[in-house]
């Protein structure tokens, strides 16, 4: 192994050192601060890190400083893929051949099992040939097909491997970086609220790449920056927009308790507090201003969600119909043509309920739904709200992401990280558990900032009163944070 040691003011330049004279292949053997005497008496603090490269007999030869170049990495990661890409077109071979000599396994298995091994057929040949070195000795006695659906499993888990391999790889390839405090402290406070490890990781490399080693040891400074990186990663804000001129038909979906007729009530009481404030006392097409926000409530099995929907619509000011079946669904949709937003409360559902997904597609192909939003909410575990949200795809439509309850958790990093996987555009953020207010536009910027400054989780009761009490005094003073255009 060639060792070396180098010295410069940072830790970023000392490991721009490393890899000029070793190469991206180095490894950090030790790193420690070092105060070095100046001849006028002062000091200054340098990094030292020790680093060092295997050298094989073949290449004992070869010039240190002639090293790879920066797209090393991203030429092993296209080799990876490339292989990944070689093995599955490999299986799609396979199902081919397996059907285009299906006569010869029909022969095959008609004769007898030890004439296999000195007798194969062309078919055999052809879809194992490559493979001997991942089939056992054992897989010998099988018969053909048992031998190719065998083949077939050795290969998927073997991409499985590789895929798990390279993930692995680049959620360690910053392990051993030396962070400073406040950059753990920073990452720390994301991991406390949820946030995925494998972003805590890409924002805490961003900010050792991106800031100077002073910078790194100031609070401000690496809060700042890190709002900045998640906030790039974030979908845009979507909320609903409304015209008098043509009307807007919005359902909103989720699973069983993820606050749906929440929603659709402090939707509905935003748009009406709108229209109340800038159409005072108006009459449009002969209908009262609140006439022209309607809900329909096809949940015809949750105990009580009629009762529920009818308070909020009482309080509210608007008229909710119900739907017993798709004739009447529909027969209600076309009575109010002249609505400007018709906003369909739907039954829970699980993302292993396939049956109830296809009569929620059915019934919203019928009316000819314009936006399908998921509500979200926060107490549900990131596996639960992934697939929630990945099922949702099989209704269509344009989608929309709510999210709800955010008052009752303190990990709502789990939401931030969904929102960046799935990379659909938020409707809305609600933060109180009835309406009217506690809710407004998707903008999960101030969330990520709350977050990272950790004041989402010091003195959580101050701010929950704040906040709703916050919401309360614009819905009185007619500034709810619904959007109409």
């Amino acid at each position: 192994m060639k060792i070396k040691k180098f010295m410069a003011p940072s830790m970023p330049l000392a490991l721009d050192q490393v890899r000029e004279n070793l190469g991206q292949d180095a490894v950090i053997l030790s790193s420690r601060r070092v105060t070095e005497n100046l001849p006028e008496g002062q000091n200054t603090v340098n990094v030292e890190v020790t680093a060092g490269i295997e050298i094989s007999s073949a290449s004992a030869e070869w010039n240190l400083r002639t090293v790879p170049t920066s797209s090393d990495k991203e030429q092993k990661n296209a080799d990876a893929a490339a292989r990944i890409n070689q093995l599955s077109e490999r299986i799609s071979k396979s199902e081919l051949a397996r059907r285009h000599f299906s006569s010869a396994t029909e022969l095959i298995e008609s004769t007898p099992e030890t004439s296999h091994s000195s007798n194969k057929s062309l078919g055999e040949d052809f879809l194992l040939s490559g493979m001997s070195s991942c089939l056992p000795d054992t897989a010998s006695s099988k018969t053909f097909p048992d031998r190719t659906r065998y083949a077939d499993n050795i290969i998927l888990a073997k991409l499985q491997e590789l895929k798990t391999a390279i993930n692995r790889m680049e959620e360690q390839s910053i392990v051993d970086l030396p962070f400073s405090v406040e950059l753990q402290r920073m990452g720390d406070r994301l991991r406390d609220a949820g946030f995925p490890e494998r972003l805590v990781r890409n924002c805490m490399q961003k900010l050792f790449r991106n800031l100077e080693n002073e910078a790194l040891n100031d609070t401000e400074i690496v809060d700042g920056a890190a709002v900045e990186i998640i906030s790039e990663w974030l979908p845009e804000c979507r909320d609903i927009r409304i015209s008098s001129k043509k009307r807007k038909i919005v359902a909103l979906v989720g699973a069983v308790g993820s606050g749906k007729t929440t929603a659709v009530a402090k939707i509905a009481a935003g748009f009406v507090n709108k229209l109340r404030r800038r159409r005072p006392n108006a009459v449009v097409k002969g209908q009262p201003t609140e006439s022209r926000i309607v809900i329909i409530s096809v949940d015809n099995q949750r105990v009580g969600a009629k009762d529920q929907l009818q308070a909020f619509a009482q309080l509210i000011g608007i008229k909710v119909e119900i739907a017993f079946d798709e004739e009447e669904f529909r027969s209600i949709v076309d009575r109010h043509h002249d609505a400007e937003l018709i906003l369909i409360d739907t039954p829970g559902w699980g993302p292993i309920d396939s049956a109830g997904l296809s009569e929620l597609k059915n019934l919203f192909e019928r009316v000819e739904v314009d936006e399908v939003h998921v509500v979200v909410d926060a107490l549900s575990s990131a596996k639960n709200m992934k697939n929630v949200v990945e099922a949702s795809g099989e209704l269509g439509f344009d989608r929309r992401l709510f999210f709800s309850k955010l008052d009752c958790s303190d990990r709502v990093g789990t939401l931030l990280g969904l929102a960046v996987h799935s990379e659909i555009p938020l409707s809305y953020l609600s933060d109180s558990p009835s309406p009217p207010g506690g809710i407004k536009p998707g903008n999960l910027t101030e969330l990520v900032a709350r977050i990272v400054s950790g004041q989402n989780k010091t003195n959580r009761k101050t701010q929950l009163e704040y906040s709703s009490n916050k919401f309360l005094e614009n819905f009185e003073n007619n500034e709810v944070s619904t959007t109409s255009a």
